[in-house]
């Protein structure tokens, strides 16, 4: 038999090498995990090693896939970034596809367009003497009637007209005791640029 004091400093012993024992273990187990998120903090971006990092989610880097959309982005586009952020929702990258997307702004530019508007010709008040003769005199009268609905729209501020054309022509001729009238069924075609506000978002395009 152990003395009674012998026995309670062999347990109290017993107890501090198993707690240290214990102690080393969880140390050892918590390097372990720690080691890789340390050493992939070293990858450089863009590389094979930062991939294999961002596939074990370590370092903070994103996975190949997660950065080769990224970097396909068009620049600006608020709904691309948009798409990207709901796909891929853990990765690192989406920090700055919502700091891209937080810096929206709008921006006015000018694209090209056009407007066909209908319009009818009616004969004009002096009969000509030929079919010939009578349609000119119509043709200019619906020319001038296409230029002033063109700048209606001209006046708007959205649109701006650079060439205005007839189109579809439909003619009516009549003849009576050798005059001639005619009218025109036709479209005015007025060729500009259409004022548009588009959003951006981060690097302009």
């Amino acid at each position: 038999m152990w003395p009674p004091k012998l026995k309670r400093v062999c347990t109290i012993l017993a107890v501090c090498i198993s707690v240290g024992g214990l102690a080393t273990v969880l140390g050892f187990i918590t390097d372990s995990i720690s080691l890789p998120d340390t050493v992939c903090k070293l990858a450089p971006a863009d590389t094979r090693w930062a991939d294999m990092c961002g596939a074990g989610g370590w370092g903070d880097h994103p996975t190949r896939a997660a950065r080769e959309d990224f970097a396909a982005l068009p620049p600006g586009n608020c709904a691309a970034l948009s798409a990207f952020r709901a796909k891929h929702e853990d990765s690192p990258l989406r920090r700055l596809a919502d700091s891209r997307l937080t810096d929206r702004r709008a921006v006015e530019a000018w694209s090209s367009a056009s407007l066909s508007l209908p319009l009818v010709q009616p004969t004009t008040a002096q009969p000509a003497s030929t079919e010939q003769a009578a349609r000119a005199a119509t043709r200019l009268a619906a020319e001038e009637q296409a230029q002033s609905l063109c700048s209606t729209h001209n006046a708007s501020g959205l649109f701006r007209v650079r060439q205005v054309a007839l189109t579809g022509e439909g003619w009516e001729c009549q003849s009576a005791a050798a005059a001639y009238t005619c009218s025109l069924a036709a479209e005015a075609h007025c060729s500009g640029e259409q004022r548009v506000t588009t959003d951006i978002c981060g690097s302009s395009p």
